[in-house]
């Protein structure tokens, strides 16, 4: 990654969906623009911005399940994600993730003349984040014991919805990985951190994982929707009060404010 001089303070997010949402709202005094290579990259960047002391540029990255792990991306020049990651904290600091399950579920409405027999949509995001937390409890699971499985090759689809189970989760990921010789303690590691994770699932599941487990949820209640067409509707519906509520959010606003600059066009947060 090259950062280059400008008059502007730099605002480097960790992917292309961050720098979507914030680029929207951010003045010509804060320059955001999308990292490459993934999160290890962005935090290497921030590192050699550091060493070379660039005090106009600083990093968003996601926390990802560092906070599981041992590990701590927090420096002077990055802000870190509260949950898992930035769209996390902005699905959570929200009830847009409601209102784009209510949407889907009107369809069951038109559908049913029994109004009682459509689900909640608190129910479905609720069912949805248990479901992803078998996936987060792998994957915590995968880096603790360094057994480098590829999530890639996991989708919800191969779960029966009888089978919402991390233990499920666990035989398709060392089916698909062709990892036989640690079914047994991989499966035994996922259920123990599965309920490690219970009072903090909300926090250690990612938003992908997440878009991907209410596709499947609402899919057993006959609804049809691409993880990505939800994910779409969530970011075009990010506000400034969603943006307003994270804390990373007041600290650029005052980073910003330090340098006699004005971050974001949602107000000057305290």
């Amino acid at each position: 990654m090259i950062i280059k001089e400008s008059t502007a303070l730099l605002l480097v997010t960790e992917g292309d969906d961050d720098h979507f949402v914030l680029s929207r709202h951010s003045t010509k005094d804060l320059q955001v623009i999308a990292g490459t290579g993934g999160r290890e990259h962005v935090l290497r960047a921030a590192t050699i911005a550091r060493e070379r002391n660039l005090k106009g540029v600083k990093f968003l990255v996601d926390r990802d399940i560092d906070d599981f792990c041992g590990a701590n991306a927090s420096a002077d020049n990055v802000f870190v994600s509260d949950h898992h990651d930035v769209m996390m904290d902005l699905l959570l600091a929200g009830e847009n993730v409601h209102y784009l399950v209510d949407i889907q579920l009107r369809r069951l409405t038109r559908r049913n003349e029994a109004a009682g027999s459509v689900p909640h949509a608190g129910n479905v995001v609720d069912a949805a984040f248990d479901l992803a937390s078998h996936l987060a409890a792998a994957r915590i699971v995968s880096r603790r014991e360094a057994i480098h499985l590829d999530f890639q090759r996991f989708s919800f689809s191969a779960l029966r919805s009888e089978t919402f189970t991390v233990e499920a989760v666990a035989e398709v990921l060392v089916k698909r990985n062709q990892r036989e010789d640690v079914a047994s303690s991989f499966t035994d590691s996922c259920v123990q951190v599965r309920n490690e994770i219970e009072s903090s699932k909300r926090s250690v599941v990612g938003d992908h994982d997440l878009f991907k487990a209410l596709s499947r949820v609402l899919g057993v209640h006959d609804v049809s929707v691409q993880d990505k067409a939800l994910v779409n509707g969530f970011m075009g519906a990010i506000t400034c009060a969603v943006l307003s509520a994270t804390s990373w959010f007041a600290a650029i606003e005052r980073w910003c404010a330090a340098n006699a600059r004005r971050g974001f066009n949602c107000g000057v947060t305290s």
